[in-house]
């Protein structure tokens, strides 16, 4: 299936993209882009394997990482990732 970012989702990633490469090192960010990557594959191969949210009706749930959650929603032929929070953010909402 194709997968697709919205336009909130893919700033989200880019700016956590931005916060390791900065804060951390340019492996820490390569090796988590990855990590996203491999996730991505994974999803539009079997999209169904991560678990429902609780917390975002209608949404699917990937743990990327202890400090990385990725939400999507399943359409007819495609994958939208709609929101790609730190563990962080999303402990406040």
């Amino acid at each position: 299936m194709n997968v697709f970012f919205s336009a909130e989702a893919e700033k989200q990633l880019e700016e956590l993209a931005a916060y390791l490469g900065e804060r951390w090192s340019q492996r820490v960010k390569t090796d988590f882009l990855a990590l996203v990557a491999d996730k991505l594959a994974l999803i539009g191969q079997m999209p169904e394997m991560y678990r429902r949210s609780e917390k975002r009706p209608g949404l699917r749930e990937c743990v990327v990482n202890k400090r990385a959650i990725l939400y999507y929603r399943i359409e007819m032929d495609e994958i939208e990732i709609v929101a790609f929070l730190s563990t962080r953010q999303d402990s406040d909402q």
